[in-house]
């Protein structure tokens, strides 16, 4: 690992902190800077990712225990209350929808044989669901409610889609906090 990714990887610890304070997810119990772990949503194992939506803060007694259980299968033991969960919730959608628009701006990077400048970005997420095998997302909530430069349902340029999706991608992870 580089020197860039520590420092992303620390700015994203401090950032997950913050926002969940020095408290284990599971047992609410306060941690030391030396106790917090960062505890992933969806599982490394599972292809899960080191971003603000999957990341919260556990004491290492319960990361360790939970290992790669899906999170909300091992946090029925705890008696969280309706906005704990709702929170988590959020978070975890949030992330699917990331890495739906990463896979989908993937199709949007420049391909040698393919000399197609334009696709349709609907298409490019519906792909995207297929490759994480799951039912299709719908984005048109975002779309109505900010300024795209693009159409989800039309043709556009295959550069501006890709700017449209980091765009997105910033706006679900504000939406996080």
């Amino acid at each position: 690992m580089g020197a860039q990714e520590r420092k992303r990887q620390k700015k994203i610890k401090e950032y997950v902190i913050n926002r969940d304070g020095m408290i284990c997810c599971y047992c609410d119990r306060p941690l030391s800077p030396e106790e917090v772990t960062m505890e992933h949503i969806v599982p490394d194992s599972r292809r899960g990712t080191f971003n603000t939506t999957n990341l919260t803060v556990s004491c290492s007694e319960h990361n360790n225990k939970r290992g790669n259980r899906p999170f909300f299968d091992y946090c029925k033991q705890f008696n969280w209350s309706d906005e704990k969960v709702e929170k988590y919730k959020r978070l975890y959608f949030n992330n699917l929808k990331i890495k739906v628009l990463n896979i989908a701006k993937e199709e949007c990077l420049p391909k040698v044989v393919d000399t197609n400048e334009q696709a349709i970005p609907t298409d490019l997420i519906q792909r995207a669901c297929k490759v994480l095998k799951i039912k299709g997302m719908d984005f048109s909530t975002y779309e109505n409610t900010y300024q795209f430069e693009i159409k989800f349902g039309e043709m556009a340029d295959r550069k501006r889609i890709k700017f449209c999706f980091e765009q997105l991608i910033r706006i679900i992870e504000a939406d996080s906090e």
